[in-house]
Formats: C-alpha cells, structure tokens, sequence
C-alpha cells in the first residue's frame, strides 16, 4: 500500500506541476508583470525532480520484485491407462464480468468473497502425448515472482489449485484464486498432463469460456468445449 501511494502521488506530481507552471506562464503573458508568485519556479522544479525519484524508486521496487522465479510441484500423479479422459470443470461461476486486467492474453479478475478480495486467473493447460516408456501422468506446477527465489518459491507455495483425478475424470478448475494483497507477481499455474497414444479427451461443456479466454492460444483454435479429440502423434485429431 505505501508502494502504490508514492507511485500515485509521484505520477500526479510528475504530470500536474507542468500544467501548472503552464497556467502561471499564460497568466503573467496575459495580466503582466504584477502577477507574480515568488519562488513558484523554485518550488515546482524541486518537487518536480522529487517527482521523478519517487517514480524511479517505485520502478526499481516494482521490477526488483520481479527478479527472481519461484516454482512449486503442487501434483505429481500417475493416472490409469484406460486410453480415455474426461475432463470436467470446476467453479465456473466465479469472477463474472469485465477483467480488471490483461497482459499478453493473461485476464486478471477481480472478486470479492466472504470479506476478501482476490485474485483470479486461468491456468495454463498442457496435454501432450507421453513419450515411449513414459508413465501417462497430471503434474500441477504453481510459479510466482519475488525479490529473492525464496521469496517467490514462499509466494507459489502459497498458491492452492485443487484438481481432482478419479475414475478416468480430471476435475479442472477453471480458475486459480489467490489474495490481492500479495499483489501481481506473474502469479501463474501450469497443468500438464501426458497420455498414451490414442487416448480418447472428453471435455465438459462447461469450459467454453475457459477455451474462449485461455491465456494459451492453442485452446482458443478450434472448438473444444463440449467434444471429444483423440490425442495422436499428430496432435488432436476430432472424434466423429
């Protein structure tokens, strides 16, 4: 909070103080001489330049925080071989509306429960076909930013996403929460699931508008909500 105090008062400051000086020049040329204000221009320089070390500073703090990558292996499961995977949604309903944010395709959303505030963002989603002698498996890695790696490692531990694996069903959820104090440190979580060759993926209905906003533009190239793709060398190849 004080952060982001010195970054609004430095940029009003930083964007304010010339207009002002502005408006003081165009006075003295239209009233004259006889309106003057000493040590205006003093005033307004020092806190200009004050400004811009308070910009700097909240820069510097600001991109410090960014330094260093944390990462933490939140699911590390074999699943069954039953070349067959449904995957079901989870908590559709949260975050409804505009994002408060996006960057590069990344939507940030904004919701309030219970008396907190949170964050929410969509995961990114990896199904590949598993290499020969590979185990088919569900892996669920958290990453966040931070000053220091143990700061950002402290960070992604701190980050729950809870899928769920049974019976040949994978219940995704379709958003990652987490509190708005800890603010936005590239928080993010990957799923990468591996599965035999020829293996039949269901996917619920329900994830249209996870597909449809994916931070990864693979799933917004064709229609997969509601269908099923069977997993090949080659891709995903549409079942009829």
């Amino acid at each position: 909070p004080g952060l982001a105090q010195l970054a609004v008062i430095s940029l009003g400051a930083f964007l304010l103080i010339p207009v002002v000086l502005l408006l003081y020049v165009s006075l003295r040329l239209i009233i004259g001489n006889s309106f003057q204000l000493p040590g205006l221009g003093n005033i307004a320089g020092v806190l200009w330049v004050l400004s811009i070390i308070g910009l700097g500073y909240t820069g510097f703090r600001l991109g410090s925080d960014f330094r260093e990558t944390g990462k933490t292996e939140l699911v590390n499961n074999e699943i069954t071989n039953n070349r067959r995977l449904v995957i079901i949604a989870r908590e559709t309903n949260s975050a409804k509306g505009d994002p408060v944010l996006v960057i590069d395709n990344q939507r940030f959303m904004l919701e309030k429960r219970s008396g907190r505030t949170n964050f929410l963002v969509m995961p990114h989603l990896y199904i590949e076909k598993a290499s020969a002698g590979e185990m088919p498996s569900i892996k669920v890695e958290a990453i966040a930013k931070g000053e220091e790696e143990d700061i950002a490692r402290e960070r992604s531990r701190g980050l729950e996403y809870p899928v769920e694996y049974r019976n040949d069903t994978l219940f995704l959820p379709v958003w990652l929460r987490f509190d708005a104090s800890e603010g936005l440190r590239a928080q993010r979580i990957n799923v990468r699931i591996n599965l035999p060759d020829s293996t039949l993926v269901t996917f619920d209905p329900a994830l249209a508008d996870f597909f449809d906003n994916n931070p990864r533009s693979f799933w917004r190239s064709r229609e997969f909500a509601g269908r099923s793709y069977m997993l090949t060398t080659n891709g995903f190849e549409k079942n009829p």
